[in-house]
């Protein structure tokens, strides 16, 4: 592209770190819901992904630019949501987020397709997207319970205090509907929550079965 939204030069090991980033970031979801000092624990890991991405796309400026204009809301609501913060603005920076790892996930994808050579950075791009997939979809289930708080539907003793404040509950859905396990201790509760959890299963189906399968088949180890 004349604008290099999606060149495929990115820095060394960009992928890498970006994947160890996110990791983080997912792993330790529930210090979001604790005292004060683990949820800043859980906002410094945010923001270092958040910087991760930005690296990521430092090479190109246009690209650049772009990622760091929507990583800045998506730092405002990381902020916010450390802070308890209620405010009507917050599902618009959320908006951000998805938009921002909507762009991290096809300029990857975009990558590694292209690749030429599959190497070891290409196979931390295809976790890095699966992983970014899980999170897409996880601020969706967050983004719906803001409009519809039934949106899922907790056993009781799983309840949380605040519906929409239960990141490590949209966290832990998104990734149990990704991958099919559906443990059933957390469901989607409306029609619309179901039907974004049928996409999510498609796409997590299709995703490993047909890019992960050709990664495979085609890395050779270099020697």
């Amino acid at each position: 592209m004349d604008l290099d939204l999606l060149s495929d030069t990115l820095p060394t090991h960009c992928l890498r770190y970006l994947f160890f980033a996110l990791l983080a970031f997912i792993v330790f979801a529930p210090l979001n819901t604790g005292d004060l000092g683990p949820r800043l624990i859980y906002l410094v890991l945010t923001l270092v992904m958040l910087a991760a991405a930005v690296r990521m796309a430092w090479l190109q400026p246009w690209a650049r630019l772009i990622v760091i204009v929507l990583a800045i809301p998506a730092a405002f609501a990381a902020a916010a949501d450390a802070a308890k913060i209620k405010s009507e603005i917050i599902p618009v920076l959320m908006i951000f987020t998805i938009a921002l790892f909507v762009y991290l996930t096809v300029r990857i994808l975009h990558k590694i397709i292209n690749d030429q050579v599959v190497t070891a950075e290409t196979l931390f791009g295809a976790a890095c997207i699966y992983l970014l997939m899980g999170i897409v979809w996880a601020l969706l289930y967050s983004l719906l319970s803001r409009i519809q708080p039934q949106t899922l539907f907790y056993s009781e003793p799983l309840r949380p205090a605040d519906i929409v404040a239960a990141w490590p509950g949209y966290l832990f859905f998104s990734f149990s509907t990704l991958a099919t396990v559906g443990y059933g201790d957390i469901t989607a509760g409306t029609e619309l929550a179901r039907s974004v959890a049928i996409l999510e299963i498609i796409a997590g189906v299709f995703y490993l079965a047909l890019l992960i399968g050709r990664l495979i088949d085609l890395y050779r180890p270099r020697s």
